[in-house]
């Protein structure tokens, strides 16, 4: 229910391409109506290569403890957890690239023009406009897999890894606005996408262990010691 009232509120309040979307995006439209920070060094390697290969380092290091559990004993109680993660990740990030491939709504440096002195994002394109949701924002949000996978286990830790997946997408999200690449509308509904697979995984993922495999990984290892 509280999923569906996020995605009444993100539908009436923030329509894509609305008024806030494009007053967040005027300060970063020059007077020829070209966004200046698109090529910026920083946004562009560090704000947008940079975080993501972070991202892309910790989805292998959950891929590698998910490997080497199946021949060292230590890293066989995290199985599970890894394999929830990297599932969460995959799909977020995958659905995310579906709808955005097959999205009307095109990117702001794409529409943005300048008409009698004003700046208007009303440019026509041909064809689909492949910009929405967020892209970039998705690998950053990707990272609440984290929460999900820890919050029974480890409910502080959880939130700590929260925060960070939050603080993640949103600065991947700001990345892409200041670029003239998305809209705020665009990585909000990245984020919403994103909990709502998460939760979808998890809820999936805790009814079959709980009914079909009572025992997890670590008790196995345990009760066979």
């Amino acid at each position: 229910m509280l999923l569906i009232i996020a995605a009444a509120i993100l539908y009436w309040f923030f329509p894509v391409k609305g008024a806030l979307d494009q007053a967040l995006s005027l300060p970063w439209v020059d007077a020829q109506g070209h966004y200046y920070l698109r090529d910026n060094w920083w946004l562009s390697h560090l704000g947008h290569d940079g975080l993501k290969q972070i991202v892309w380092l910790i989805a292998f290091g959950h891929l590698y403890v998910l490997i080497a559990g199946y021949w060292q004993e230590k890293w066989r109680a995290y199985r599970s957890l890894c394999a929830y993660v990297l599932m969460a990740m995959i799909l977020s990030t995958s659905t995310i690239g579906l709808l955005k491939s097959q999205s009307e709504h095109a990117c702001p440096w794409n529409i943005v023009e300048i008409q009698h002195q004003t700046v208007t994002w009303s440019k026509h394109i041909v064809g689909l406009g492949k910009c929405f949701p967020g892209g970039h924002a998705s690998a950053g949000f990707a990272l609440i897999a984290l929460y999900f996978a820890h919050r029974q286990s480890h409910p502080k830790a959880a939130r700590i890894l929260l925060v960070i997946g939050l603080l993640f997408g949103t600065i991947m999200s700001g990345v892409q606005m200041l670029r003239g690449a998305h809209f705020l509308s665009h990585n909000l509904w990245t984020l919403w996408w994103t909990w709502t697979i998460d939760l979808v995984i998890y809820s999936i993922q805790a009814h079959y262990f709980r009914v079909a495999v009572p025992m997890t990984d670590s008790s196995i290892s345990k009760t066979s010691n």
